[in-house]
């Protein structure tokens, strides 16, 4: 899991990127709490993680192990950015998160 700024816009589509300045700068990485939410999309409504789960079919076993990006719930792996976060035309900064699959030793 790797986390960066830039003022540079990606091209890796790979990536998940929001603007930072719409961001806190203390941020905390945790994993998920009771009655957490996010709204994953501008124009789309604010949801429990609980029910965005369930919709994407995440086992159970495996919600506890996302990561979320808190300030009032900025990022949750597998889902995305909260839209207040999402850039426009007017971003000038990238906070860019990558993630990254564990090295088997």
């Amino acid at each position: 899991f790797r986390i960066f700024v830039s003022e540079c816009k990606p091209d890796n589509g790979d990536l998940c990127v929001a603007d930072a300045d719409k961001v806190s700068e203390h941020l905390i990485l945790r994993s998920r709490a009771s009655g957490d939410s996010i709204k994953p999309g501008i124009g789309r409504c604010t949801k429990s993680l609980r029910k965005l789960f369930n919709e994407l079919k995440i086992p159970e076993a495996e919600r506890d192990l996302r990561y979320i990006l808190a300030d009032e719930n900025a990022f949750v792996e597998g889902i995305g950015f909260d839209a207040r976060c999402l850039c426009d035309k007017n971003t000038k900064k990238f906070l860019i998160i990558k993630t990254e699959a564990a090295e088997n030793d």
